[in-house]
């Protein structure tokens, strides 16, 4: 498997293999990237080896190669760039929105992150504005609602399916985010 790895330029990083590889490895300067998207690619960012990587793979090597212009090269950087930051996610955000429906526990998404739990919780409200309770409560509200409106579950089916054991756990934080019970809100009118 072929993965390309971005990281930023205080991440200690090594690479090794059992089988072919191929990386690409873009040493950048911190002055070349937002503060903002500093900020949101703690700890590197890895990518598949798709053919839009590949072609910018390609393209780089070309124009390193042809030594004709750096500003092919810089065009080349800010067109992948803009694709690192605007599509990251953090790897303990992801493991969240693939696992809501089970206990996540705190120490298990700050070991994603390398961090240690203090430190992971306060970056994960000034990331994300919420804590990480709050995020995984709202998520799974957000996927109960689609199932109150397109399903026919009972509230404890939708209650477990989306992470909660007791129907009363659910309701409870289905009620503060949303003011009003689940049930109510399958009553509501659906707006077509």
């Amino acid at each position: 498997m072929n993965v390309y790895s971005f990281f930023r330029s205080d991440c200690y990083h090594t690479f090794n293999a059992d089988k072919s590889n191929e990386f690409l490895v873009l040493d950048i300067a911190d002055n070349m990237l937002s503060k903002h998207d500093m900020g949101k690619m703690v700890g590197g960012r890895e990518f598949s080896f798709d053919d839009r990587w590949k072609a910018i793979r390609y393209l780089l090597l070309e124009e390193a190669d042809n030594q004709t212009s750096s500003s092919s090269i810089n065009n080349l950087f800010f067109y992948a760039y803009h694709l690192i930051a605007d599509e990251y996610i953090p790897r303990s955000i992801n493991y969240i929105n693939e696992h809501y429906t089970e206990d996540i526990n705190l120490k298990k998404l700050a070991d994603i992150e390398h961090y240690n739990i203090s430190y992971y919780s306060e970056w994960f409200k000034n990331n994300m504005k919420v804590s990480p309770i709050e995020y995984i409560q709202n998520l799974r509200v957000k996927k109960a609602k689609e199932l109150l409106l397109n399903t026919n579950f009972t509230i404890l089916q939708i209650a477990q399916m989306v992470g909660y054991n007791h129907n009363s756990s659910f309701t409870r934080v289905f009620k503060d985010l949303e003011k009003i019970t689940p049930v109510e809100f399958r009553k509501k009118p659906k707006i077509s």
